[in-house]
């Protein structure tokens, strides 16, 4: 907790970010993928697909506090994403091509308003209005330049979880 916790999320997302940028300019990204065998591709997405559904389905998951939206949901998008009768008629107009093009928004949108009408979930209160964001606080208490740059040792410690990360976006 603190700002250690905050200097490591630092030194996390610089890692990442020059990393992105030196594997996107230089073009070893491309090369790092022919490196990697493809078993360990289908393992790695394969890996990260089975930990969404244990969040969702496993013991204590999300699937108990949200069943009927859950289910909903998850229908309509394996309607969307791999049914062949929508492959065939998402090209025939405008709103089921944009729909098709949109994704997994539709579905993340269904689940905001399926939630509140099964009773899962309450009606967001949105108002209307400038909003007036802290920003004094965020400079004086979640900069590096308020709680220091993080020490080379959060740079090492955080550079395992920014290869994985990296190599799970680039075989993807």
């Amino acid at each position: 907790m603190g700002p250690e916790r905050v200097q490591a999320l630092i030194a996390f997302e610089m890692s990442l970010g020059i990393l992105a940028f030196v594997l996107g300019a230089t073009g070893l990204g491309k090369k790092i993928i022919l490196l990697v065998p493809s078993a360990m591709q289908a393992g790695i997405i394969m890996g990260a697909g089975l930990a969404a559904v244990t969040v969702v389905f496993g013991k204590g998951g999300r699937i108990e506090l949200f069943p009927y939206s859950i289910a909903i949901c998850i229908g309509l998008g394996f309607y969307l994403l791999f049914s062949n009768h929508f492959k065939n008629i998402r090209n025939k107009n405008k709103v089921t091509k944009t729909i098709s093009n949109l994704e997994i928004l539709p579905i993340m949108l269904l689940a905001i308003v399926v939630g509140p009408l099964v009773g899962e979930t309450l009606w967001s209160h949105i108002q209307w209005g400038f909003s007036h964001p802290a920003f004094a606080e965020l400079w004086s208490k979640w900069t590096f330049w308020s709680i220091g740059f993080p020490p080379a040792m959060m740079f090492v410690k955080a550079l395992p979880m920014v290869f994985q990360l990296i190599l799970y976006y680039l075989v993807r």
